[in-house]
């Protein structure tokens, strides 16, 4: 019995010395009202948030955050009143961020995390019928076609069904 009380005692012992946990909740000091799409993204860096914002001043806003939830940089990324489904992804040296404005998906990447932010060259047209959704993700294995992944649906079935690129 005291062997049996042995192990179990060592078992639990070594699972909570060795397990790691949750941190606690933690809020954050951005305070935007009338958000309407948030996203998030996580590197080295940081927390990089990108928020859209509608009503009273439509825009694409972007949040490096801490681990304790402090903003450390934000900048605006787009104030035309037409941009929306923001994303954000990338990888340890580059983030970006990707959205529908009119008949176009934009595509904005920081290397130095948010400092300065440029655009990639190419934008995707797509049509000018109703938009669903755009969604983009950052594939970093070796493969070389890898990359930003991006992928959106437009209203161009003649039955009004969604089509998916």
């Amino acid at each position: 019995m005291k062997k049996l009380f042995l192990v179990i005692f060592i078992m639990a012992f070594s699972v909570s010395a060795f397990s790691q946990s949750w941190n606690n909740i933690v809020s954050t000091t951005v305070n935007e009202t009338n958000a309407n799409i948030i996203d998030l993204f996580t590197n080295k860096e940081g927390n990089h948030i990108v928020i859209q914002k509608v009503y009273t001043t439509p825009s694409i806003k972007y949040y490096l955050l801490n681990t304790s939830g402090s903003v450390v940089r934000s900048s605006t990324i787009e104030t035309s009143s037409g941009a929306e489904f923001p994303n954000i992804s990338g990888n340890n040296s580059i983030v970006y961020i990707t959205y529908k404005l009119g008949n176009y998906i934009i595509t904005k990447y920081s290397t130095n995390a948010g400092v300065n932010w440029y655009s990639v060259p190419t934008s995707i047209h797509t049509s000018g019928n109703t938009c669903n959704g755009v969604d983009a993700t950052y594939d970093n294995t070796n493969n070389p076609s890898t990359g930003l992944q991006v992928v959106w649906a437009t209203q161009d079935d003649p039955d009004g069904n969604y089509e998916t690129y």
